[in-house]
């Protein structure tokens, strides 16, 4: 058979590529907060034509005080699904949120019912509809065991605005489900010889992490989000360090060198760099899983017992 003059297989390309976009077109515009749900909803959406989740909080900046560009108020306007933590790490979006009325289909994930959250210190006033309380650690998605319920609760949300693919969804939430418990098991079983290591961290965000592998911090550098530790602060925490017998002090990435070998000089104590948003790693589906990989590396490394010990 002759093969189609090029006009006609311009013809069928061109033909291809309008139905591929218009299927693109009608899936969901999802946007996310942060860039680890971002990475979960890339895995359950796999194999969707659809534009990648867009992003609110850019790269290395702070979700609890963010400042949206325009860009990124203009996406939050145009979007059909909103998948956000909550109001406990983004309370500035609370508004814009609210002004979506019946546009979006807006989800906290920190309202999911039955998600595993540590214990409350005694006198906490809970008000919100879960359970977990508002100035209580909002890092939920440190703990794999919250990601693996918050899966098949996004997987349900895509297939309700977006029905012809919703058998898709929830095979793919189910196989990163399957991913994360088999990943959750091994990092149990490296950070068990742990439990008793004494360590400090930058700020109170690891909460989820600690209670689902049995970690637990001795203090924190910085108990807010408002600014660095002055040097009487740093004094003080350098006697901790020392009565304390802490072997390791997790810094952040914003954290600055100079306080960081300050906190530790002279002490005995190693440096840590735990980066909670995953801010230097690639973007993507696979983000998520480098995460929490990343905190179990840094956690054995830094904790590890020394030569001398």
């Amino acid at each position: 058979m002759p093969r189609p003059p090029n006009f006609l297989a311009s013809l069928l390309a061109a033909l291809l590529g309008a139905a591929t976009a218009g299927a693109a077109a009608d899936a969901p515009r999802v946007v996310v907060d942060i860039a680890p749900v971002r990475s979960l909803v890339m895995q359950v959406t796999e194999g969707v034509e659809m534009p990648a989740p867009g992003l609110l909080i850019r790269s290395g900046a702070s979700p609890h005080d963010y400042a949206m560009r325009p860009s990124e108020a203009g996406m939050l306007a145009e979007a059909d699904l909103v998948l956000v933590v909550g109001h406990a790490l983004t309370p500035w979006l609370e508004k814009p949120l609210g002004s979506l009325a019946s546009r979006a289909y807006v989800i906290e994930l920190a309202e999911v019912p039955g998600l595993p959250l540590p214990p409350l210190p005694p006198g906490t006033d809970v008000t919100s509809a879960s359970g977990a309380h508002a100035a209580v650690d909002a890092h939920l998605w440190l703990n794999p065991a919250v990601a693996r319920i918050w899966l098949p609760v996004i997987a349900d949300a895509l297939a309700e605005t977006d029905p012809p693919n919703s058998a898709l969804y929830r095979e793919n939430a189910e196989a990163a489900v399957a991913r994360l418990a088999e990943q959750e098991r091994d990092i149990e079983q490296r950070m068990r010889p742990l439990a008793r290591r004494p360590y400090m961290v930058f700020h109170d965000a690891y909460g989820h992490f600690e209670h689902r592998f049995g970690l637990a911090h001795l203090d924190a550098v910085q108990h807010s989000d408002a600014g660095l530790p002055g040097a009487a602060h740093v004094s003080g925490l350098r006697d901790e360090i020392t009565a304390g017998g802490v072997v390791c002090v997790f810094t952040e990435p914003q954290l600055s060198p100079a306080i960081a070998r300050r906190l530790v000089e002279g002490t005995g104590a190693k440096l840590g760099v735990i980066d909670p948003l995953g801010s230097t790693l690639a973007p993507g589906p696979g983000l998520y899983a480098a995460l929490i990989e990343a905190m179990a590396e840094s956690f054995e490394t830094c904790l590890a017992p020394g030569e001398m010990e």
